[in-house]
């Protein structure tokens, strides 16, 4: 991940992609071998399309900035194995009539996501009508070194020794709860339009009124919610949202 315009974003920036990290040709190509025949993404391609600053959305100029929505979180909002189609951030946005804007980046912590979320409502002068934050792990961290050209993804899935005791030390000691507390606390204080906070399965619990996606069904990496998973998942938060934004004439 990389910095274009104080905003972190992914390396493949304005890019078309058929494969990323997490969804690779390789792992496609074996779950070939083990899928039934009628398999939907046997013969269904996915694009990861990506903008200026690495995130897969529409340009900030390109979005009516007076009338959308704002999401951010990790894999799970971004779509990771899915057509952006069938994500449910570009589902609820098309239900409600509104336009939408996504920051959320695959691999991320707390970290990433406060700092882009904060960026954001300090350099975009028009806020959004609502705000969707998918919470991360918060056991992942992002590392950092004057020598690295991008910054590296840490979490749970380090098989280095040092960063795994780090992730224990840290789970055990309580700093990483601490750092959860902090942003979820910094975040309510800042973002100054309504939220709505989002949890993905058995991730570790933010002390808020989260609504939780289900995985129902997989994605095309058999690792992520698929489609029908996205689609009950905007239903649900589609109600809320229509509540807070009250929208006419829907």
């Amino acid at each position: 991940m990389r910095w274009y315009n104080d905003f972190i974003g992914m390396d493949e920036n304005n890019s078309v992609i058929p494969f990323l990290t997490g969804d690779s040709e390789e792992s496609f190509k074996k779950n070939l071998l083990t899928t039934p025949e009628d398999w939907y993404y046997r013969n269904v391609p996915i694009t990861y399309q990506y903008n200026k600053l690495g995130h897969r959305s529409k340009n900030i100029d390109e979005i009516d900035l007076e009338n959308y929505i704002l999401f951010t979180g990790c894999s799970h909002t971004t779509g990771i194995g899915l057509e952006l189609e069938k994500t449910f951030p570009d589902i609820v946005s098309k239900k409600l009539g509104y336009d939408y804007y996504n920051l959320s980046m695959p691999g991320t912590g707390i970290d990433i996501l406060e700092y882009n979320l904060l960026t954001w409502f300090a350099k975009v002068k028009k806020k959004p009508k609502l705000v969707c934050i998918q919470w991360p792990d918060h056991s992942r961290y992002m590392s950092f070194h004057p020598e690295y050209v991008r910054m590296i993804e840490r979490g749970t899935w380090d098989k280095e020794k040092d960063n795994i005791a780090l992730v224990v030390n840290c789970e055990d000691s309580g700093l990483f709860y601490a750092r959860k507390k902090l942003a979820v606390n910094l975040i309510n204080n800042v973002v100054n339009c309504p939220i709505i906070s989002v949890n993905f399965g058995n991730q570790s619990q933010y002390d808020l009124e989260n609504f939780v996606m289900k995985r129902i069904d997989l994605a095309r990496d058999l690792g992520h919610a698929g489609i029908k998973s996205n689609e009950i998942f905007a239903n649900d938060i589609y109600k809320k949202m229509t509540e807070i934004l009250n929208p006419k004439d829907k």
